[in-house]
């Protein structure tokens, strides 16, 4: 009876053993995408979601898109390089997360829902009203656990990469940067993601590996002590 409730003891500590995550920060997609050369990259494109004059499209605050949930906590839109020197990065279409009033703060941050068993994931960010500043930036926090923050090149579109040894749920990305808008510096920079990447890896989860491990190991036993009753069983 003892050995059943100290079996069931071990394995409902493994059912509600906590991910270990391991998570490798990249900030050059070169070097990103040779880590996964082993899984397949799905790319997002963005460049059809806001085709035509005034290349600019309102998603309130969220939008689908290949199964990637994007959610603004205020605005969310899709805005051409057309629409302005200032959304034109070279890359094509971004998601813009935007605050209704200048002065609030993470109005403009990301928070990115993604699908089952996402190992890893990369994308650009750009700061649009922040070409002067040098102070803020941007933290992203991932579900499993991890965080990482750094103040981007002014002016710039940054790559942010991040490969993950457990499934990654979600992605937060906080953006603090002060503006330097001329006409009204008092402005919140608008966040904005373009030319998001992931990989899709079945990583199993360090309590899943516990659980096989106890389960052989029980095995193990159960056999040896059945050996050794079936050994001494003439005897009795």
């Amino acid at each position: 009876m003892k050995r059943i409730f100290w079996i069931s003891g071990v394995l409902a500590f493994a059912a509600n053993c906590p991910a270990w995550a391991a998570t490798t920060v990249y900030t050059d997609q070169t070097s990103f995408q040779s880590a996964l050369s082993s899984s397949a990259l799905t790319l997002l494109n963005f460049d059809n979601l806001a085709t035509a004059a005034p290349y600019y499209t309102n998603y309130g605050q969220s939008t689908d898109i290949g199964g990637v949930q994007f959610i603004a906590p205020d605005n969310l839109a899709a805005t051409n390089p057309a629409y302005g020197s200032g959304y034109d990065y070279g890359l094509g279409t971004s998601l813009t997360s935007y605050a209704n009033t200048p002065t609030e703060i993470g109005g403009n941050s990301f928070t990115v829902a993604l699908p089952n068993n996402v190992s890893a994931l990369g994308f650009y960010l750009g700061n649009t009203f922040a070409a002067g500043s040098t102070s803020g930036g941007f933290t992203f926090n991932l579900s499993d656990g991890s965080n990482f923050s750094e103040t981007p090149v002014a002016g710039t579109a940054a790559f942010y990469g991040f490969v993950s040894s457990a499934p990654i749920a979600s992605l937060t990305i906080l953006n603090s940067t002060p503006s330097d808008n001329p006409s009204d510096p008092t402005q919140t920079p608008l966040t904005n993601l373009m030319r998001f990447e992931y990989a899709v890896s079945p990583v199993p989860e360090p309590a899943e590996w516990l659980m096989m491990a106890l389960g052989i190991a029980l095995l193990g036993g159960w056999c040896k002590g059945h050996k050794r009753a079936a050994t001494c069983l003439p005897h009795c």
